[in-house]
């Protein structure tokens, strides 16, 4: 079992790998994977200029909004 879990955690780290062309970047970029990290993948992700915003099963959302070199996080509930 603990070799699954070792696999699933390198797996998981590969994802937030700067290479990833899908993975997050810029200022909100740790605060993003922190959040799927800890909320898991969400159902839906969406960016408009310097928002993005993560949908969660519910209708719950996380919006990531960067400013400069500053990241707000703002979330909802459905």
């Amino acid at each position: 079992m603990r070799v699954i879990m070792i696999i699933a955690v390198a797996c998981a780290a590969a994802a937030c790998n700067s290479s990833d062309a899908n993975a997050p970047s810029g200022p909100c970029a740790s605060d993003e994977q922190q959040a799927l990290a800890l909320y898991g993948t969400p159902l839906g992700a969406s960016t408009q200029g310097d928002v993005t915003t993560y949908t969660y099963a519910g209708g719950s959302s996380l919006i990531f909004t960067a400013n400069g070199s500053t990241c707000t996080e703002t979330s909802t509930q459905g």
